[in-house]
C-alpha cells in the first residue's frame, strides 16, 4: 500500500474523489501495480537521492494513474491548473540532486523552458533563488539535528552542493554564520 497526502499529488481533489473506483480501468494500472509490488520487495531504501528520484518517480506514476482513471474531460484543464504545484513538489523531490536546474526541470513536465519561468513567477522569487533557499534550510535542519554526529559536507552534498565552501559561503550569507558555528550552538542546546 502506498499513501500520498493531496498535496503531494497536485491533483484537485474531485480528480481524485473520480478516479478511485476506476483505477483498474486506467491502462497504466499494471505497471503501477508491479511497481509498487517491488517497492515493497526492495525493502526500507537509505535516506539520499536514490530515496528522493524513487520518491518523486512513484509519485508521478501514481498521479498518471489517477488522471488517467478519472475519464474526465477536465483532465486536460487539472493538469494545467496543478502545473505550479506539481513543478514545486518535483522541485522539493529532488533538492539533493546538484543536476537539478531549469531544463531538467522543464523536461520532467514537458513544458519548455520558457513556460517553467512564466508558471514559476506566481512564486514571487525566482526559480534558482528558491531553490537555494530551499536547500540551505534543508541543510541547516540537517545540522541542527544531527549535530556533529555528520560531516558538515556530506550534509553540504545531500542537499545537491557540489562545494563545501560555497556551501559555507551561502549559509553564512543566509544565516549570518558559518555551518560549524552553527553546529556548535545546537550541540550546547542540546539536553
Amino acid at each position: 500500500m502506498v499513501i500520498f497526502d493531496y498535496d503531494q499529488l497536485a491533483l484537485p481533489i474531485e480528480t481524485v474523489r473520480s478516479a478511485a473506483s476506476r483505477l483498474k480501468s486506467s491502462p497504466l494500472y499494471g505497471l503501477v501495480s508491479a511497481h509498487i509490488a517491488a517497492l515493497g520487495e526492495a525493502g526500507d531504501i537509505e535516506p539520499g537521492p536514490a530515496r528522493i528520484m524513487l520518491k518523486s518517480a512513484t509519485t508521478q506514476l501514481i498521479r498518471a494513474l489517477i488522471t488517467t482513471a478519472a475519464a474526465d474531460p477536465r483532465q486536460r484543464e487539472d493538469l494545467h491548473e496543478t502545473l505550479y504545484l506539481r513543478i514545486a513538489a518535483y522541485v522539493e523531490e529532488h533538492l539533493g540532486d546538484p543536476g537539478l536546474n531549469p531544463d531538467q526541470i522543464a523536461r520532467a513536465h514537458n513544458i519548455s523552458v520558457r513556460h517553467l519561468y512564466n508558471v514559476w513567477s506566481a512564486a514571487g522569487i525566482p526559480l534558482s533563488q528558491w531553490i537555494i533557499g530551499a536547500r540551505l534550510e534543508g541543510a541547516r535542519a540537517d545540522l541542527a539535528r544531527q549535530g556533529r554526529t555528520v560531516p558538515i559536507t556530506v550534509v553540504a552534498h545531500r542537499w545537491g552542493f557540489t562545494s563545501p565552501a560555497h556551501f559555507a559561503r551561502r549559509f553564512r550569507a543566509a544565516y549570518g554564520m558559518s555551518p560549524r558555528e552553527w553546529q556548535q550552538t545546537n550541540d550546547r542546546q542540546a539536553p
